[in-house]
């Protein structure tokens, strides 16, 4: 029972987010202002998947009471981000970037194997063990591209106050907060938000310019599962039939996103009260200056875990007149370390 094949699809996405009423967002706590979010808008940004390309092959076995599935994928992926351009708005001036092809995974690890043993316990084709052991590539289509697009839609908190009552939040790019007119902390604006500087690249090449305040590891893997089932269904009565299945994941080359401008000297220990039992915790404050600091690196990480146990048990029924009745239930619990 051999089967084999092939997957292919690509696209192109266009978005645009027009401008902000005065580019910004007014937040108040008990009807007090608190703060503003920026924006840099206006945006518009194009993203491109040039392939996601996959190649399979499966096979059903018979044996006895055995019953093998077992088959193999080899995945492909490849995107970009257009060339693009956006017009100028309150906190940012006019924007071009050239367009980049992001990270390309394929080769030994876009092999993704399948394998499924149905056993027929008794012989009297009632009651089945299952197992599974399968493995899954991450799925992308424009998530990195969505991400990482330098002009895509940003916000960045800061202090405001409403200095003169008129419930306007009052500020330009180089005011002095708190003076007349400026009632935005620009200062707590990072340096690099929303900048697209010539030439500045997304992925982190040696000697390469940043854009904005985020890019990628040219080297990070694509991260995967492999995920193992165990189970059995039985047949009570002709037409109804009762099941149980237990799930393990475990993820593998998970990413992660480090802010490669700061360090552990930028925080500083302070105890605060558990709202719990009173016990004291402490408790970590990033300095004034590293707020400013932003440039994330997103790379495979190399001591976090996650894994996923999940549970399940159920019935179905196939009534007189057409009629199916089923239900069950479910539990899972994921465990992550970072």
């Amino acid at each position: 029972n051999m089967k084999f094949g092939a997957q292919y699809s690509q696209g192109l996405r266009k978005l645009a987010t027009e401008p902000y009423n005065a580019g910004l967002v007014q937040v108040y706590q008990n009807a007090v202002p608190v703060s503003v979010t920026l924006t840099n808008t206006p945006v518009r940004y194009s993203n491109s998947v040039n392939a996601d390309l996959g190649f399979y092959g499966q096979d059903t076995w018979a044996w006895r009471r055995f019953s093998i599935n077992y088959g193999l994928r080899w995945e492909y992926f490849n995107a970009q981000i257009d060339e693009e351009s956006s017009g100028a708005g309150r906190w940012i001036g006019p924007r071009y970037y050239r367009g980049e092809v992001l990270p390309t995974w394929g080769g030994a690890g876009g092999f993704a194997p399948r394998l499924g043993v149905v056993y027929d316990l008794f012989g009297t084709a009632k009651t089945a063990l299952k197992f599974g052991l399968n493995k899954y590539n991450r799925q992308l289509v424009d998530d990195l591209t969505n991400r990482y697009n330098p002009i895509r839609p940003q916000t960045q908190s800061v202090t405001w106050r409403d200095l003169d009552g008129d419930d306007i939040a009052d500020g330009s790019l180089g005011c002095v907060y708190l003076s007349p007119g400026c009632e935005i902390n620009l200062a707590q604006l990072p340096t690099s938000f929303g900048l697209v500087a010539d030439g500045c690249s997304v992925i982190a090449t040696s000697g390469s310019i940043p854009c904005g305040t985020g890019q990628i590891d040219p080297n990070i893997k694509r991260g995967y599962s492999i995920q193992y089932n165990v189970g059995v269904q039985h047949e009570l009565f002709p037409r109804i039939s009762v099941n149980a299945y237990y799930f393990y994941s475990k993820f593998y080359d998970l990413a992660r996103t480090d802010n490669i401008l700061n360090s552990f000297s930028d925080y500083t220990p302070v105890q605060i009260a558990s709202p719990l039992d009173g016990s004291v915790i402490r408790m970590y404050n990033v300095s004034a200056t590293a707020r400013t600091r932003l440039q994330n690196l997103e790379h495979t990480a190399v001591n976090d875990t996650r894994s996923n146990k999940a549970f399940e048990a159920g019935f179905s029924a196939r009534l007189t007149n057409g009629v199916t009745l089923f239900g069950g239930m479910a539990t899972e619990h994921t465990l992550s370390r970072n």
